[in-house]
This record gives structure tokens, sequence and C-alpha cells, in this order.
């Protein structure tokens, strides 16, 4: 079976929370899309309840159906369930303040931080693969939380590649670095770090997204 955890043990997502934003162009619309359906496809399949899992993509994926829905997980969530939570799409850092784009206002890591902060579970997987991500590493840390971004830093604003492969390494064998048939975030993320550097030098250009794993 696919397990995904935190690099210090194993757990599966009791609950499963994943935003896709806004494309700003056809081919990126697609390219969200395609990355959330995957996803909530395995985190499904490893929920014990279809409820534990939710999706907001396209039109839907608005600031108060954010709000909305973290609130809710807040209210369910207890300190011995495990949240895993994952940001697809484009964000932007003014060296202030981080933005996920969304229709309508976008949502600041401001605002974000204190949502999540509601949250109880002891052990929560935090995955942003948006451009400029890395800006929300540090502001985001907490004991029990594990932080992944696409980014090493708010500076890095290009459209990232990361989304692809983090779905690719949970739908296969691949990223399974000890074959133990169990997928931690960690080897999630060694894979998905590899095959992108793997990407740029296969396009002989610069490295424009370096990711991080913090917690």
């Amino acid at each position: 079976p696919l397990l995904l955890s935190a690099p210090s043990s194993s757990w599966a997502a009791t609950y499963t929370f994943i935003v896709a934003g806004l494309g700003g162009e056809p081919e990126y619309e697609q390219r969200f899309q395609t990355h959330a359906d995957e996803i909530a496809a395995i985190a499904s399949g490893l929920a014990d309840s279809g409820e534990d899992v939710v999706k907001l993509s396209g039109a839907q994926a608005t600031r108060e159906a954010i709000r909305t829905t973290l609130q809710t997980l807040a209210e369910r969530v207890k300190p011995e369930d495990v949240v895993t939570i994952v940001l697809i799409g484009h964000g932007t850092y003014d060296g202030e303040e981080y933005r996920f784009n969304i229709p309508g206002p976008d949502v600041t890591g401001s605002e974000l931080q204190r949502l999540l902060s509601q949250l109880r579970a002891r052990e929560q997987l935090i995955v942003n693969t948006t451009s400029a991500s890395g800006a929300t590493v540090d502001k985001w840390a907490q004991p029990g939380r594990v932080l992944i971004s696409a980014t090493k830093s708010g500076g890095e604003r290009t459209a990232t590649r990361f989304a692809q492969y983090w779905a690719e390494a949970l739908k296969g064998a691949n990223a399974d670095a000890n074959k133990d048939e169990v997928v931690t975030a960690s080897e999630a993320f060694e894979y998905a770090s590899r095959q992108v550097t793997a990407a740029f030098k296969a396009d002989v250009a610069l490295a424009t997204e370096h990711a991080r794993l913090e917690g």
C-alpha cells in the first residue's frame, strides 16, 4: 500500500485539503487541475471516508471557500489526527507578504498562517508547490509540522514544476527509495526534487526553483 508520511514516522493522512489556484493561461489551468485531481485520487484511496478529502479548483477555489474549509477542518480535526494540505498554482511575494493567486481576492500568507494555526493535529504536512512558496516556510513553521515548498525563497517567482513530480511520486514505486512499499514525504520530496533538476537539465535551462523541506 502507498503511505505518505513525515520523514520521522509513518502515517497515513487522515484529512487532506488540496487547492488548485488560478492558472492565468489555459495550459496552466489544465496543468493545475490535473495535478489536483491526481493527488486527490491518491488521498481518497488512503482516506477512511470521501468526506476526509476536499479539493477546491477553478472557480471554486475562492478566498472564502479556502477560509471556510480550513475553519471546518479546525473544528473536525483532533490532536491524534493527521492533516495534509497541498497548494498548487501561482504565488507572488513582494518582499513582505506572500499571496496565493486564486479567483477573486488573493489569499495572503498571513491569513493562511492564522487559519493553519487553528489546526490541532500534532502531525501536519503542508506542501506549497507555488512560485514564491519559499517565502512561507519560516513563517508557517511550528512543532509537528512538516513544510515543503517548491522554491527556496520568495524570490523564485517563475511558474514551478514541482507539483507534477510530487503527484508522480505518490502514484508509483519510483519514489520508494528503500522499496518498503511506503512512500514517505521525505522520499516524495527527494524524488520530486531530482525530477525537477533533471527536467531543467533536459531543457538545457537554468533552474528557477529549488525545493525546501523543513520540520
